[in-house]
């Protein structure tokens, strides 16, 4: 049974006695086919690779109280498990969990992994871990926010679904409780709130990095903005297409922009078709602002057939697509943007952390073991650091054993009131990958 499932608490015991539950989880299947249905292309890369805060506070002086709300899902969780370790008659292969449980239980082995480091780092660093299960449901998440361990909390971690998140960000705003959410990069989460920290990039952000790689390398090449009229990818092409011509504008440097939108009427600034703006002897530099995956695969194809003259940037859900066809993005020598890297050759925190991980769990963490672990080991060092916080961690920068962290203040004008107000601050830093040789390789 050692072999098929490890032990997992789910309340954490830190500082003070508390209840504990042992949940076996089935480690995850590899990939045996990259043409397996339901096989997403980090998949196949991964195949093909080896009380209430007052700002200004110095949290190191005082004991602190954190707070994981998170859907564990305990009782679905235990069903797939008791499925799995009874006896079948009819031997039919395990099940595994459902990926919205397995990754909040990966997060939160990477928590537990960096509680004990940071107990060996930071000894005179005093603070208790309380785990909530949301299940996933408002009712159970609104009792929880009635809890006192909850109400009395420095700082909450979560949720990782939308409509909780959004909940404890407000609930968080209120009580001037510090929020750090992982998981959703979304900006309408919140708004004026100082108590707010986005661990994951926004799409803004994802698209100012693109914008970087292209003044850094492409501007004299010829550069398509590839759209369509969803208020989500016109959003990300119009934000990119401004930021490329103020730069043209304000350093008097000629770029030549286009947007070609296949669904387009009677817009003379854009083009429907793509043959129309394909210049015959540039590279031609292709953003494909399109979230669907359907309208991905459209791309893709049409441009497999200008093949040498192409080169693609995507947008970074592409990289979860499970029908976007490998071959084509590989021949277009994509890029794309990326939080996550894992460097096991020279990075040593990235190999200390898998050695301490394979040694305490007996297998490799997943991508959310990684960013459990940077988180909490981040959170401490900034609060172990930092005179206020989160006040100072704008401009702030820190490596992680899989992910870096660089903070800004999202700001805007307070009505009423002289200078800028904070809407939350938000991780910017984000790898540049290109698909090379059927490979995910970095460029920085």
């Amino acid at each position: 049974m050692r072999t098929s499932f490890f032990a997992f608490i789910i309340f954490l015991n830190i500082g003070i006695c508390r209840a504990q539950q042992d949940i076996r989880i089935q480690k995850p299947a590899q990939i045996e086919n990259t043409s397996r249905k339901q096989a997403s292309l980090r998949d196949v890369f991964n195949q093909l690779q080896t009380s209430p805060l007052v700002l200004g506070k110095k949290l190191k002086d005082k004991d602190l109280k954190i707070c994981l709300l998170l859907p564990y899902k305990s009782s679905r969780a235990f069903a797939f498990i008791q499925e799995n370790i009874e006896p079948n008659e009819l031997k039919s292969k395990p099940r595994l969990l459902p990926a919205d449980i397995k990754n909040v239980l990966d997060f939160h082995l990477g928590v537990k992994l960096a509680v004990e480091h940071i107990r060996s780092i930071y000894p005179d660093l005093r603070f208790e871990v309380y785990c909530s299960d949301t299940r996933g449901n408002d009712s159970i998440l609104d009792e929880l926010l009635t809890d006192k361990n909850i109400l009395q909390a420095d700082i909450i971690i979560g949720p990782s679904d939308p409509e909780g998140a959004k909940k404890v960000a407000e609930f968080c705003k209120q009580r001037r409780i510090i929020n750090i959410q992982p998981f959703l990069p979304a900006r309408s989460l919140t708004h004026n709130n100082p108590y707010h920290i986005k661990i994951a990039p926004t799409i803004e952000a994802h698209i100012d990095n693109i914008f970087r790689s292209i003044t850094d390398s492409f501007l004299k090449q010829n550069i398509i903005i590839y759209t369509t009229n969803s208020s989500r990818d016109r959003s990300a092409a119009e934000r990119l297409d401004s930021l490329l011509k103020n730069y043209s504008s304000e350093n008097n440097y000629p770029v030549n922009v286009s947007i070609c939108n296949p669904y387009v009427k009677n817009a003379s600034s854009e083009k429907k078709n793509l043959s129309e703006l394909i210049h015959p002897h540039k590279l031609n530099v292709i953003i494909g602002c399109v979230f669907d995956e359907a309208n991905a695969q459209l791309i893709t194809r049409q441009l497999a057939s200008y093949n040498g003259r192409v080169m693609l940037y995507c947008m970074p859900n592409w990289l979860n697509s499970e029908i976007i066809r490998l071959d084509y993005l590989n021949k277009l020598n994509t890029r794309l943007t990326e939080p996550f890297w894992e460097d096991t050759i020279e990075n040593k925190k990235a190999i200390d952390f898998v050695n301490h991980f394979r040694d305490k769990y007996g297998f490799y963490p997943s991508k959310y073991s990684w960013l459990g672990y940077d988180t909490f080991c981040w959170l401490a060092k900034s609060i172990n650091e930092t005179e206020s916080f989160p006040e100072q961690i704008r401009g702030t920068f820190y490596a992680g054993a899989g992910y870096k962290f660089q903070f800004r203040a999202v700001e805007k004008a307070a009505k009423n009131e002289p200078g800028n107000q904070i809407d939350y601050y938000e991780n910017t830093f984000l790898h540049l990958l290109k698909i090379e040789d059927y490979q995910l390789k970095k460029i920085w």
